[in-house]
């Protein structure tokens, strides 16, 4: 894929990462379809990778860069459901369920390591794709990053870390025959937060 005349400027490789995050919902597929054109358009030089099962993958530190031949037929994903990437439920804020499952250390705290996984990984831009507990994670990350903002991490440039929220809302509607189908809608831009990292 030839990238030129990109419309974002950055002076390294921009990353953009995206997680989907609680139930197999419609529109996962197609929003990181959708995401994946957009920033061909607009920041084709961008490294593009998605977290695998959701904030699981960002705790873990499990993701997948997008390769060209992906990004070159990223319209297929709107043929599909549920996600590419794979999601689950997890809440950052849960401690317990977090070390339990062995996403993360007794004694670690689940804030901590996913702000210092995206720190690790100089992700610029992260797309959270989800419903409600997806959006107030996202929110707890957000507000965390935002109360740490003198993160040192190893680089010579101030990072703007910025999260940016999908909602997927799903409703139950039941058909004329009886059947029964769950449904789903995107609402983009609920939230957006530009905490700034010091680079030492």
């Amino acid at each position: 894929m030839r990238r030129e005349n990109a419309t974002i400027a950055h002076s390294r490789l921009m990353r953009i990462a995206f997680l989907t995050a609680g139930g197999i919902a419609p529109c996962l597929s197609a929003s990181i379809g959708g995401l994946i054109e957009h920033y061909n358009k607009i920041a084709p030089d961008a490294d593009l990778m998605g977290y695998l099962n959701g904030y699981q993958g960002l705790l873990t530190g499990k993701s997948y860069h997008f390769p060209d031949e992906v990004r070159e037929r990223a319209a297929i994903f709107y043929k599909f459901g549920g996600s590419p990437i794979g999601n689950s439920r997890v809440k950052l804020t849960n401690v317990k369920d977090c070390t339990s499952r062995g996403l993360v250390k007794p004694g670690e705290d689940p804030l901590k390591v996913a702000a210092d996984r995206l720190v690790t990984d100089k992700v610029d831009i992260l797309h959270t794709i989800g419903g409600d507990d997806t959006n107030t994670t996202a929110a707890d990350l957000a507000a965390y990053l935002h109360k740490h903002n003198c993160y040192h991490i190893t680089a010579n440039n101030a990072v703007h870390q910025t999260i940016l929220d999908h909602m997927t809302v799903p409703f139950d509607v039941t058909s004329q025959d009886g059947v029964q189908y769950t449904l789903a809608f995107a609402a983009i831009d609920l939230s957006l937060i530009r905490p700034k990292y010091r680079r030492t």
